[in-house]
C-alpha cells in the first residue's frame, strides 16, 4: 500500500469523526434549545394565567361595583353567546360589559365572559369563629326541606364522628369545650335556629312565631335523627364521615325560611345549605360567573356574594371576665311573679341591689 493512499484513508476517517461529533454536537444544543424554550413557554403560560385569572376577578368587581352604585339589573340572558357577554356597560342601560385591551387588533387581556345570576343551587356561609353568628333569608323556588353541611376542622377528608362523643347518641347534656377537645373529635356542633316564614303567614304575634320556631343543635355522629319539631329544641344528629357532616331537616317543607347559624365547640368554618329537592334559592346570594382571558389562556372563577351585606352576628351583646350586674326598673303598676292580684303596686316587687361583689 502505497503512502498516498494511507494518507488519503486518514483523512477519511478524520471527515467522519468531525461529521460524528458535529452531529452529536448539534442535538446537544437541539436538546437545550429545546428545554430553554419549553421552561420559556411554561414561564410565559404562568404569566398568562396571572393575568387572564386577575382579568376574571375585574369581571366580579365589576360587578360589585355595579352593585354599590346602584347600577345593577338582573339581565334576562344566561350565556355568553353573541357577543360573548350578557351585560352591557354605560349610564342609561346599567348593566356591565366586558372593557377588553386590545392591540394589533386582536384582543390582549381582559373577561371575555360574565354570567350574573340571582338564583343560585345552595347557600354557603363561613363562620371562622365562635363569637360570630351568621343569618339568612332562604327564598325558594318551590317548597323543600333543607340540608346542612359543615367540615372538619383540620380538613382531612377521611375523618369521621368516631371520637366523637356525641357519636351513636343523643346527649341529653353538652360537654364541656375542654372535654370535646380532649376527645379528638375532628368537628364541632352546629346550632341551627329555623323560622318558617311561609306557614307563620306574616303574624307578628309572637307566640305564632315561636310556634314556627325552631332551636335544634345538630351533634356529630354516625347516624341521622333530622326531625324538626316547631316550637321546641331538639338535639338532633348529624351523619359525618369523608371529613363533612350533613344534616337533612325532615317533617315539612316550605318556600321561604330565615335562618341563623352559629357553632358549638368548634368554628364549622364553610356551612352549605342546599335543598332536598332540587329547589333553587332566590335573593339570598348572587352568583357570578366570570371568565378571563390573556392572548391563548382562560381562567374563569365563580364567586357567591351576600345580597345583604355582611350579615355576621355577634355571639353575645356584652363580655366580662367577671359577674355581671343587671339593675331593672319598672315604672308604673307591676306585678310580682305568680301574683295576678289586680293593683298590685310596685312595693310588691322586691328589689335587689347588686352586692359590692358584683
Amino acid at each position: 500500500m502505497s503512502t498516498k493512499q494511507k494518507l488519503g484513508e486518514a483523512g477519511t476517517v478524520s471527515i467522519l469523526v468531525t461529521m460524528i461529533m458535529l452531529m452529536v454536537i448539534s442535538l446537544i444544543v437541539v436538546g437545550f434549545a429545546q428545554v430553554a424554550r419549553r421552561n420559556q413557554r411554561e414561564a410565559l403560560d404562568r404569566q398568562l394565567a396571572s393575568q387572564a385569572y386577575y382579568a376574571a376577578e375585574s369581571g366580579v368587581n365589576d360587578v360589585l361595583t355595579a352593585i354599590h352604585n346602584g347600577h345593577f339589573v338582573q339581565p334576562t340572558d344566561t350565556t355568553c353567546t353573541g357577543s360573548g357577554s350578557v351585560l352591557t356597560k354605560n349610564a342609561t342601560t346599567p348593566e356591565i360589559k366586558p372593557d377588553l385591551h386590545q392591540t394589533g387588533g386582536q384582543t390582549d387581556v381582559g373577561y371575555t365572559c360574565l354570567v350574573v345570576s340571582l338564583q343560585t343551587k345552595s347557600v354557603v356561609k363561613t363562620i371562622k369563629s365562635l363569637n360570630l353568628i351568621r343569618t339568612a333569608h332562604l327564598k325558594l323556588d318551590k317548597s323543600t326541606s333543607l340540608t346542612f353541611n359543615w367540615k372538619g376542622l383540620s380538613g382531612d377528608r377521611n375523618a369521621t364522628s368516631a371520637l366523637c362523643p356525641s357519636a351513636g347518641v343523643t346527649p341529653n347534656n353538652f360537654l364541656s369545650s375542654d372535654d370535646w377537645g380532649a376527645s379528638g373529635c375532628e368537628f364541632g356542633a352546629l346550632r341551627v335556629d329555623l323560622f318558617d316564614a311561609q306557614a307563620n303567614g306574616g303574624s307578628s304575634d309572637p307566640e305564632t312565631m315561636s310556634s314556627h320556631t325552631a332551636a335544634l343543635y345538630l351533634m356529630p355522629s354516625n347516624s341521622v335523627t333530622s326531625t324538626v319539631n316547631y316550637g321546641h329544641a331538639s338535639v338532633l344528629k348529624a351523619n359525618c364521615t369523608g371529613g363533612s357532616c350533613t344534616a337533612t331537616l325532615t317533617n315539612g317543607a316550605s318556600q321561604d325560611y330565615y335562618v341563623r347559624i352559629s357553632g358549638i365547640y368548634q368554628p364549622p368554618g364553610q356551612v352549605t345549605i342546599s335543598s332536598t329537592n332540587g329547589a333553587v334559592f332566590s335573593e339570598a346570594q348572587m352568583s357570578i360567573d366570570s371568565t378571563g382571558r390573556a392572548q391563548d389562556e382562560l381562567r374563569r372563577i365563580q364567586a357567591l356574594v351576600d345580597l345583604s351585606g355582611d350579615n355576621s352576628v355577634p355571639g353575645y351583646a356584652v363580655q366580662s371576665g367577671k359577674g355581671i350586674c343587671k339593675r331593672f326598673i319598672i315604672l308604673g303598676n307591676g306585678y310580682v311573679a305568680g301574683n295576678t292580684t289586680a293593683g298590685a303596686t310596685d312595693t310588691d316587687i322586691p328589689t335587689e341591689l347588686c352586692s359590692s361583689g358584683g
